[in-house]
């Protein structure tokens, strides 16, 4: 069975860009993940950013306002200079998307992609595609996520579609993706996660900002896709099944994505 393994680049951005960086921990991983791809956003403008305007926008405040973010980030780019520099690795970004939204599509049409990385909104993507690893060789899994979860949620929550929907009610405010769902009032989200449809249900119930929170949430990105699915389609689409096997992934991505595979 082939096997894709990826590093996410904002997961190794964060590792290497802490306090702790170091010659020796570069070197260690080095070794350790010889010949991945390094999967990496987009060098213009997101394609959430350019739906939502707020998208991810108090990060780069946070760094212009804070000396010691601002001397992380230089160190953050340093580190990727010589990343681009290592015949080592392989790297690869799209156009608008994200390095989840490649991830997403990797684990769409590959048997199996193992990821370098944490990211909690990777767990939306089925296990039995996708392995999450991080850079200390533990796994991220599904009850990690629900662990972190309010206790109450716990007994309801039972497969990975659950995950997107409740990051859609409850936002993400690491990403700026505002909550809809007053705090502590999670009887209207319980409801909707015992529903036929949950998906509608939230729809129904949240209206617009629902839709807008699930069109950016969701992995792979509706930008992925040609054609471009509308924000009101995706409810449906997340229910029917047709979400993401049984779309058409744009070929510019996918060649991107063809370029970088390694017999692991």
């Amino acid at each position: 069975m082939k096997e894709i393994r990826v590093l996410d680049g904002g997961y190794i951005s964060w590792v290497y860009g802490s306090r702790q960086f170091s010659y020796l921990i570069w070197s260690q991983a080095r070794i350790k993940y010889l010949e991945s791809v390094i999967l990496q956003d987009s060098k213009t403008l997101l394609d959430r950013k350019k739906f939502f305007p707020p998208y991810k926008s108090h990060r780069e405040q946070r760094v212009i306002d804070n000396p010691r973010l601002l001397e992380t980030q230089v160190r953050v780019m340093k580190f990727k200079k010589y990343l681009w520099r290592d015949p080592a690795f392989e790297l690869a970004h799209v156009e608008g998307l994200e390095a989840d939204d490649l991830i997403a599509v990797a684990a769409t049409v590959h048997d199996r992609v193992r990821v370098i990385g944490a990211d909690k909104d990777l767990l939306q993507i089925s296990q039995r595609r996708l392995t999450i690893e991080k850079i200390d060789g533990s796994f991220v899994t599904f009850p990690t996520f629900v662990k972190r979860l309010p206790k109450t949620l716990w007994p309801h929550i039972s497969d990975e579609w659950d995950i997107i929907l409740i990051l859609s009610i409850i936002g993400d405010r690491s990403d700026d993706i505002p909550r809809i769902l007053p705090p502590r009032d999670f009887d209207p989200l319980i409801k909707i996660l015992h529903e036929k449809k949950p998906f509608s249900a939230a729809a129904e119930h949240f209206g617009e900002d629902f839709i807008r929170n699930l069109y950016i949430s969701v992995l792979p990105g509706p930008w992925a896709f040609d054609p471009i699915p509308e924000p009101s389609e995706m409810p449906e689409l997340l229910e029917s099944g047709t979400f993401p096997m049984n779309m058409e992934i744009r070929k510019d991505i996918l060649e991107v994505l063809n370029g970088t595979e390694r017999d692991l």
